[in-house]
């Protein structure tokens, strides 16, 4: 599956406004392989996230890489972003990648966990865990705590694979 980010960008959260507790200029990384690109919006796990380019300063050694439309589909990139007033998430910097084959992952402070639900939540985002995800820090899974989480897909889902403490 293809998953992504682009260069400049504003991500689109795909829920209006902030989650209880979340509070604005919240820093959140994703990772990803681009799914789509329609003039300045770029979408990343398969439509999940919507980015409208603006601003955002871009990092790669690939000088074919400088613009939004030089990004294509599949090329993996690295963002970090702030979460704004409103939800929308606003990219700080995009790196472009030159390895292949690397896992999508979402990074950030959890807001909340749901444990009847399987779910907790950083940012905009609501990922479900099983137990099949590893938790490298039983710990890590409570509100207020910075993680790393290395995600997959399941029926429109986020779902956690791994996570661990993010320092």
């Amino acid at each position: 599956m293809n998953i992504g980010i682009c260069r400049t960008a504003i991500l689109l959260a795909a829920a209006i406004g902030l989650p209880p507790g979340l509070h604005a200029q919240s820093k959140i990384g994703v990772e990803g392989a681009i799914s789509a690109i329609n003039g300045t919006r770029i979408e990343l796990y398969g439509g999940l996230v919507k980015i409208e380019a603006a601003g955002a300063r871009i990092d790669t050694e690939d000088p074919n890489f400088k613009n939004i439309p030089d990004l294509r589909i599949g090329t993996f990139i690295d963002v970090e972003a702030v979460i704004e007033k409103d939800g929308t998430l606003r990219a700080t910097l995009v790196e472009v990648s030159e390895e292949k084959n690397q896992e999508p992952e979402i990074s950030g402070v959890i807001g909340s966990v749901d444990s009847a639900a399987q779910t907790f939540t950083i940012g905009p985002f609501t990922i479900s865990f099983n137990s099949r995800t590893k938790l490298k820090d039983l710990q890590a899974l409570r509100a207020g705590v910075k993680v790393e989480v290395t995600i997959d897909f399941s029926g429109g889902k986020i779902v956690a694979e791994i996570v661990e403490r993010d320092e």
